[in-house]
């Protein structure tokens, strides 16, 4: 390629501009470039998410046709990708693989710069809001997450409807895009904006009826909005649907928000905003009382009611930041604890009563759980697992390669539920790698899940109780890492181990005890309450929770 050449093509490249948040477009010069067939343009679409990485020609065939292609694939595939060379860079020399999509085998690579792809703009928008919301900048983090989500032209590849690959990443990219909504309604209801993000929640809950964040926001909003019955119905509508369409009981999340709610809480009230945007914030708020409640510090939510053993741990509600507190001798609760951003855990010593670290974890924090001088965090939304070395109080978060569900430390490793309770991966606790996958003996046919009112994994040295989907309860040999016994209790919904004995709460709020020398129901106890949720062993005592 001559200089000249080469220059133009810089400069071509320079003017592209590419988009997936909606139909797939191609701009050049600020002109919309036709990409022609079906096909040719799911080529491009694939290359585009997973732009600056080597996709095989093997991967973008079974895109194209599936698990079926014909014979003439991946000569159909070669014209494909031609046609978009002519059409991306126009100047290129003929026979040549240009300096945009290239040749690289086993398959082709898309060279896309900073700011060229839509897709890559809107992440680096939201990681930058995210670190916002961690500091308390709701307004910083509003202003970005508004610019995200107007990159956004419609429903992402809707142009690609049914080509084999285009289904499922449609969802992944609607995915990003709900998560982000959520982000900044997190933050404008740090502001003090409830009153006009209600019908916006209602909107989106009818489109995600099983979408239980959305439903936080919501009862947040109304009861932040001087609407308190309102909130109320909310929950119990939420409530509702969560049983009748899955089974399950709402999340702790949801449970803490509904307690505050009747207590009123001051916590859920709108704290004084502090920081570069205080003033322009404060001056858009409405009127002072009810309906003008304040965010609430991060310490302060429902969610980090303090519980005090060796180590204290809690979610937060809204702000969503996980606590751990080493306990004063006698076990005496320190008398506060210092604001603390989401998305983090903080350590916090008894003695001076302060915020001794903040670590900075995935996003929306639902378990956690310590030991050994490790944390171990698993992020809801971002389908995570951060481990925090309490020495250091540095995190690495990382994905296992399947949806975490909950995650217990204990008996020399890490064990997290995956997939819906059909599994239990190993973790090393000193490395974090994958040590094994435990499939589950239960059987999965027809289940309707646990319930997320309580543990679903409890751990003690000699074995690893896990609840299966069909509610019968697994024992896994820590040791050889095998299912050693399958035990059917009524029908088990969460399980807790102590004092050499394993309880477990059912779904009709009998307790079952069970005896780990014999693997067998010793006894069911009926329980006059309402709905037992968890439950817990300690203190010479079994206690179990009933809201």
């Amino acid at each position: 390629m001559t200089n000249d050449a080469a220059e133009s093509a810089r400069s071509s490249r320079g003017q592209i501009a590419f988009g997936v948040l909606g139909p797939l477009e191609v701009r050049i010069g600020g002109q919309v470039v036709g990409l022609g067939g079906a096909k040719q343009r799911a080529v491009l679409a694939m290359l585009l998410l997973q732009a600056n990485e080597i996709v095989s020609s093997d991967r973008l065939i079974a895109g194209l046709w599936g698990e079926s292609p014909p014979e003439t694939a991946s000569t159909a595939l070669h014209g494909y990708v031609s046609q978009l060379r002519k059409l991306l860079e126009p100047t290129r020399e003929a026979r040549t693989s240009g300096t945009l999509l290239e040749t690289r085998p086993p398959g082709y690579a898309l060279r896309v710069e900073e700011g060229q792809l839509d897709l890559q703009r809107f992440e680096r928008l939201v990681a930058s809001a995210r670190r916002d919301l961690a500091e308390a900048r709701s307004e910083r983090a509003s202003v970005a997450l508004a610019e995200a989500l107007g990159l956004w032209r419609g429903a992402p590849l809707s142009d690609l409807t049914g080509q084999p690959f285009a289904d499922v990443e449609a969802r992944l990219l609607e995915e990003l895009r709900l998560a982000a909504q959520e982000d900044r309604l997190d933050a404008d209801l740090a502001l003090g904006r409830q009153r006009g993000l209600i019908p916006e929640l209602e909107s989106l809950i009818r489109q995600n009826p099983l979408r239980e964040r959305l439903h936080e926001q919501l009862i947040l909003a109304l009861y932040r909005a001087g609407r308190q019955a309102d909130a109320l119905q909310a929950y119990a509508d939420t409530r509702r649907v969560l049983v009748d369409e899955l089974g399950i009981e709402p999340g702790r999340n949801l449970k803490s928000l509904e307690r505050a709610i009747l207590l009123q809480d001051p916590a859920l009230d709108l704290a004084p905003l502090s920081g570069e945007f205080a003033g322009s914030a404060a001056s858009r708020q409405p009127s002072s009382g009810q309906g003008d409640r304040r965010e609430p510090a991060a310490s302060s939510l429902p969610g980090s009611r303090r519980r005090w053993t060796a180590i204290l741990v809690a979610c937060v509600l809204a702000a969503v930041a996980a606590f751990a507190l080493r306990t004063a001798p006698g076990g005496a609760p320190p008398a506060r604890a210092d604001a603390v951003p989401g998305n983090s855990v903080a350590l916090v010593d008894p003695d001076s009563d302060g915020v001794v670290a903040r670590v900075g974890v995935g996003h929306h924090p639902t378990s956690i759980s310590a030991g050994e001088g490790v944390v171990w965090v698993l992020n809801g939304d971002d389908q995570t697992i951060s481990r925090i070395d309490e020495a250091t109080k540095r995190a690495k978060t990382f994905a296992i390669g399947a949806t975490p569900t909950e995650i217990v430390a204990g008996a020399g490793a890490v064990w997290v539920g995956v997939d819906g309770g059909r599994a239990v991966v190993r973790l090393d606790r000193d490395s974090a790698v994958v040590d094994r996958t435990i499939k589950l003996s239960g059987n999965t046919s027809g289940s309707s899940g646990t319930s997320s009112g309580g543990s679903t994994i409890a751990v003690d040295d000699q074995a690893v109780w896990v609840i299966n989907p069909d509610r019968t309860i697994s024992r896994i040999d820590p040791r050889t890492n095998r299912v050693v016994a399958t035990i059917r209790a009524r029908a088990a919904n969460t399980v807790a181990v102590g004092e050499s004995v394993v309880w477990v709460v059912n779904i009709d709020s009998s307790l079952t005890r069970i005896d780990p020398a014999t693997n067998s129901v010793r006894a069911t106890i009926e329980i006059p309450a309402n709905s037992l949720t968890g439950v817990a062993v300690g203190a010479g005592s079994v206690w179990a929770t009933d809201p």
